[in-house]
Parts: C-alpha cells; sequence; structure tokens
C-alpha cells in the first residue's frame, strides 16, 4: 500500500522553528514525601491550629504534600495563562504567537513549552513566567505558617532555554495504543518519525500547536532540552536560571525594541560559571538569571550589603557571542525570517536541512519499492 506524502507538509516539518522552555518545581518536595510518609497523621487526630486560626483546606488532607504540589500545579498553570492574557490586552502591536502550553510533568515539575515567532516573544513571557512565580510565592506567604507546622518547607523555583529545531533538537511523536515501529520492520526510525510529524503538521494543526490529532504524543529531545534540564539544577527559589541564549536575546531584544515603551525586559544578572554533566565536555558554562524576589524588602537589603547589581545589556551580548565563538559547537539563536539580529541563521542550517530532506526521500522511495516487490510476490 502506497504511503502517501504531501510534500507541503513535509516543508512545514522541516521548517526551522524556535521554542521556549520553562520550567518551574518545588525546591525540597522529595524529602517532605519522605519524611510525611513516614509519620503520617492518625485518622482521629485533627492537625493542631492555634486558637483563632483557620485552617487551610489544602492542609486538611492525609497526604499534605499532595495538596500543596496539585497547588503548585493548579496556581503556576493558572497564573502564566493569566498573566500572558494580560499581556496580550496591553501588546496589541505585538503579535505574540501561540499560548505558552504545559509540555511535560516530571515529578514535581511543570514543564511549559512556547514556540516564539516574533522575537518579542521571548522577553514577554519570561517576564510572564517570573510574575508567575512571585504570584506563586506570595501564596505560598500567606500560608507559610500552617505550612510550617506541619513540617512543609517549599519553594518555587524556575529555569528558561531556548532551543531549535529540526536540526539541533528534534521533535518525536509517538502513539497512544499502537506499536512505535508500525510501519514496516526495515523502515528506519527517522523516516517513521517523519511520517508521524507529517500527521502531527497537518490538518487544524498545521502551526503544530493549535491542535494536536488525537492518539498522538509529541516530546522533545536534543541537546538543549538536556542542557536546559542541567542548567534548572542550579536555579534557587530566588534566582530564575536562563540559558546564555536566552540571556543574548534578552539583551539584544532591549538593544532592538527599548524605545517600545510597553514592552518590558526582565533584569539580568550573572551568576558566575559552572560545569554541567556532558555538555562541552566539562567547559565551564555562563549562568544568568532573573530575580524571582526582585520586590522584597529583604532580597533589596541583601544586595546593597553585597553590592549585587543587574548587569549592563550592553555587555551580555558580547560575552555569549565570545562564549559561541570560543566554542563551536555552540551557535546564536536563530527565527527563521525574523528582523533584526535574530534572523541571522547560520550558513550551514539550510544545507542540513536539505540533507535530512533527501535522506527522507531516499528512504521514502526505498519504502514503496519494498511495499511494491510484496505485494508483486505475495509476501
Amino acid at each position: 500500500m502506497a504511503l502517501e506524502i504531501n510534500q507541503e507538509t513535509i516543508a512545514r516539518v522541516y521548517e526551522p522553528r524556535l521554542r521556549l522552555f520553562l520550567s518551574a518545581d518545588l525546591a525540597g518536595s522529595s524529602s517532605l514525601k519522605w519524611q510525611l510518609n513516614r509519620a503520617p497523621r492518625p485518622l482521629n487526630q485533627p492537625p493542631t491550629v492555634l486558637a483563632g486560626e483557620q485552617q487551610p483546606q489544602a492542609f486538611q488532607s492525609l497526604r499534605p504534600w499532595f495538596e500543596v504540589i496539585m497547588q503548585f500545579y493548579y496556581e503556576m498553570a493558572t497564573s502564566l495563562k493569566g498573566n500572558w492574557a494580560n499581556a496580550k490586552g496591553v501588546l496589541h502591536h505585538v503579535e505574540l504567537g501561540p499560548d505558552p502550553f504545559i509540555w511535560k510533568t516530571l515529578g514535581d515539575e511543570l514543564v511549559f513549552v512556547k514556540t516564539i515567532t516574533d522575537p518579542r516573544q521571548v522577553p514577554v513571557a519570561l517576564s510572564v513566567f517570573q510574575t508567575a512565580l512571585i504570584e506563586f510565592r506570595d501564596i505560598q506567604n500567606d500560608q507559610r505558617l500552617e505550612m510550617a507546622r506541619l513540617g512543609i518547607h517549599l519553594q518555587a523555583r524556575g529555569a528558561a532555554w531556548l532551543a531549535g529545531f529540526p536540526v539541533t533538537n528534534s521533535e518525536v511523536i509517538l502513539k497512544h495504543t499502537q506499536d512505535l515501529k508500525d510501519l514496516d520492520a526495515a523502515a528506519s526510525w527517522s523516516f517513521q518519525n517523519t511520517v508521524a510529524l507529517t500527521d502531527w503538521y497537518s490538518g487544524e494543526n498545521i502551526d503544530g500547536d493549535s491542535q494536536p490529532p488525537t492518539g498522538l504524543i509529541r516530546d522533545f529531545i536534543g541537546p538543549s532540552i538536556d542542557t536546559g534540564f542541567r542548567l534548572a539544577a542550579f536555579s534557587t527559589p530566588r534566582e530564575i536560571v536562563i540559558s546564555p541564549e536566552v540571556a543574548w536575546w534578552i539583551a539584544e531584544s532591549e538593544r532592538c525594541y527599548r524605545t517600545d515603551k510597553k514592552l518590558t525586559f526582565p533584569e539580568l544578572y550573572f551568576g558566575g560559571t559552572r560545569k554541567l554533566t556532558g555538555v562541552l565536555d566539562g567547559v565551564p558554562y555562563p549562568i544568568y538569571w532573573l530575580d524571582a524576589m526582585k520586590d522584597e524588602p529583604l532580597a533589596n537589603a541583601e544586595n546593597a550589603v553585597t553590592g549585587r547589581k543587574s548587569v549592563d545589556m550592553r555587555n551580555v551580548g558580547d560575552h555569549i557571542k565570545a562564549f559561541v565563538e570560543r566554542y563551536k559547537a555552540l551557535h546564536l539563536p536563530f527565527l527563521n525570517g525574523a528582523e533584526h539580529i535574530f534572523g541571522e541563521k547560520p550558513d550551514w542550517v539550510d544545507a542540513k536541512i536539505q540533507e535530512m530532506i533527501s535522506a527522507f526521500e531516499r528512504d521514502h522511495r526505498e519504502y514503496e519499492q519494498m511495499q511494491r516487490f510484496r505485494a508483486n510476490s505475495g509476501v
């Protein structure tokens, strides 16, 4: 049976795309679950409440850790959605593109992804994410006395990174019910995944995000994804760690769009360099971060004592560019067809994409030949 492949859909599958990943998790949640599971509250023993205080409904459960984590999931997702809607209401002149959506949950970690279609979407999405983390911390502060009484000491933290597709990183399409390798035992994994991607980028889902086909699951894999999760490990309740590519993008956005008074650009701080396991053979990696406690008096007092200041945006771009030029395994992110410096695509990208398309077309011909041979031979 012939496999119909729409060339227009193939072009969409291999179109260069840029995505922003936003990771939020609860620091200390693993130890909390073990601690509370070892000594659960007896059914006939109510939680301790001081006179005149109201016990929050969320903590009346026999599994308070579950209530806290579910509250985190709900409040973060709701806050991000609400603040994104607010940004749309203010920035009428900016095409904000597809909304950020939940990619996956990893235990107590919630990862959002935003497909970037305009350079200004990166600083907007980061500001929205920063606000969502601050709002969740405010909720925690309102409940901190009761949480402390129950032995719950959790704080949200965040991280963000950019990833380019389909050359450096890949989309993977899995199926809910069918076997992964259901086209043909001889077909390559790359060929089968591309065929599945043509299903994903078809019909009402031509942008890949609007209306995913029923029965398919999309995942993202690649070195940028791995590096992002490595960086996230260095985040703290105060420091929203961002990848060097994100820092460069914010700095260049501020330079290119500073006259737009409706846009805000998060202040950046430099946290030195760290070695990331499995990344650049252990070369120290630059750590930039956004302040999730920028409005707290204690954080501001600490800044005054330590002399900590946000970096000059004019220096960030030069720093990241020098780092990328030093280690040729990296490249600055780009947005296909974008204005200013953001649309500057490395020379090798188009050639690599054409190689990938040619390889798929070759695999497709071989697949069709095998199907005809089997049909003619009765196999």
